[in-house]
């Protein structure tokens, strides 16, 4: 989740105001993307580094405080369910060589095409 978070927050802008070097004018629509949260070198060491056993990662994927999505504790359940049973079956895998994963992002990010590949054996 940190990493390949699902879900922006969309917003419009009231009223004109600048941002860094950027003006945002009042109707315009903006996204903020939750999980470049995660990539935050400050808040986890190597965050390029994908590491499914880091310590407490830090992340907004599910949003904070009393904006917390409701289904975390059922996703992270359900996640943490999947990938026991998928690396029982099939512990040794790779993206297929030439090939990137296809991504979508707006206020739902996903994977369009994702080819891997293992050894059936």
């Amino acid at each position: 989740m940190r990493r390949f978070g699902t879900s922006n927050l969309g917003r419009i802008v009231r009223k004109d105001v600048e941002l860094g070097a950027q003006t945002l004018v009042e109707g315009d629509m903006i996204i903020g993307a939750f999980p470049l949260a995660g990539m935050d070198a400050t808040a986890n060491g190597d965050p390029m580094h994908f590491d499914i056993l880091r310590e407490k990662p830090k992340h907004l994927s599910f949003a904070t405080g009393p904006q917390t999505c409701a289904g975390a504790g059922l996703t992270r359940r359900e996640l943490k369910i999947f990938l026991e049973e998928w690396l029982k079956r099939i512990p040794n895998f790779s993206i297929r060589p030439g090939t990137l994963p296809l991504v979508t992002t707006g206020l739902v990010n996903s994977a369009v095409e994702l080819q891997l590949i293992w050894d059936p054996a």
